[in-house]
């Protein structure tokens, strides 16, 4: 039911990938292909405004703080792939997702280790531990491709992270990617979110990347991201430290690392979110000065020099448990 209520009890081990692990996981070609998402049918139209989707998640998801571990998927043919492909104005919370490989969710247009598409709705202290790639060798592609989500657009993602690398590969079209998500669209907005893996991008025409996300549009508040940013091959390449391709909306509290390698076919690119993103070294990074600033008055951000890197975490969700 794709529009039910649902909540985990406890982690969820997905099973081995074999002939056993696809009967019990009632997934035919799981061995080969691992998880399907969640909505993996659904269907989009962009032309709509706002898109109008049909058969995604529209329902509410609460990972009752615990974690799906042992996640692979590798359907480099699906438009849609994380463990839900497409949601809409779907409820989602407390939940976690570890991936079992490198790269341990590939995709084709819209992936993400949680969602590869959500369209309204709201996310809300979820985090990933898995390495994402957005592989597609289709004419004239537009792709997202993000650590936790691919895109969102008419929503909010709020203490959430994402701690995977993200890899993409286009033979032509534009790619978008980032850190924690290839894309957040201006009707959407994101608060108390970091990112903490690195971007490498390939793609023979056009890449948006940024160690956040490739897109930003959305009002963005308290954010940092600390990996690097690698692009090689594209026409057009308009990369950050935070964020790629930046709109007109309010960035208040955002962070880059300053040591961070952002580079276009091997050379130093021009930051495109330098007048957004304040840079600040990773020694600066890991201190409690750092976490004061992204509290910026509230109580979402802990530190301990024995987690996370020394780096802020949001208290209470994954890595700041």
């Amino acid at each position: 039911n794709k529009a039910g209520s649902y909540k985990m009890m406890n982690n969820i081990v997905l099973p081995a990938r074999n002939a056993a692990g696809a009967l019990a996981a009632g997934i035919s070609d799981y061995a080969d292909k691992g998880w399907l998402p969640i909505a993996h049918d659904a269907s989009v139209n962009f032309g709509a405004v706002p898109p109008a989707v049909t058969n995604g998640f529209t329902g509410t998801f609460d990972g009752g703080n615990f974690s799906v571990d042992n996640f692979y998927i590798n359907r480099s043919d699906a438009n849609y792939a994380g463990l839900f492909g497409v949601t809409s104005g779907a409820i989602i919370s407390n939940a976690g997702i570890r991936g079992s490989a490198s790269p341990a969710v590939t995709g084709n247009r819209f992936v993400g280790a949680l969602a590869g598409l959500i369209q309204g709705g709201s996310v809300t202290r979820c985090y990933a531990d898995a390495a994402v790639r957005c592989e597609s060798h289709d004419a004239n592609v537009t792709a997202y491709a993000g650590g936790l989500i691919g895109y969102m657009e008419y929503g909010s993602l709020s203490a959430s992270y994402s701690s995977g690398n993200v890899s993409g590969n286009l033979s032509n079209g534009y790619l978008h990617i980032g850190g924690l998500a290839g894309g957040l669209g201006q009707t959407a907005n994101i608060s108390n979110c970091f990112a903490a893996g690195n971007i490498v991008a390939r793609s023979s025409s056009v890449i948006y990347g940024g160690g956040l996300t490739g897109a930003l549009y959305a009002p963005t508040a308290n954010c940092y991201a600390t990996g690097n940013v690698v692009c090689r091959g594209a026409q057009v390449t308009t990369i950050g430290a935070l964020g790629g391709l930046i709109g007109n909306a309010a960035y208040t509290n955002c962070y880059r690392n300053s040591g961070a390698a952002v580079t276009a076919n091997g050379q130093p690119a021009t930051l495109a979110d330098a007048s957004v993103a304040t840079p600040k070294t990773k020694a600066e990074m890991q201190t409690d000065a750092f976490k004061n600033l992204l509290n910026n008055g509230g109580s979402a951000w802990g530190r301990d020099g024995g987690k996370n890197d020394g780096l802020p975490y949001i208290i209470g969700v994954g890595v700041g448990k």
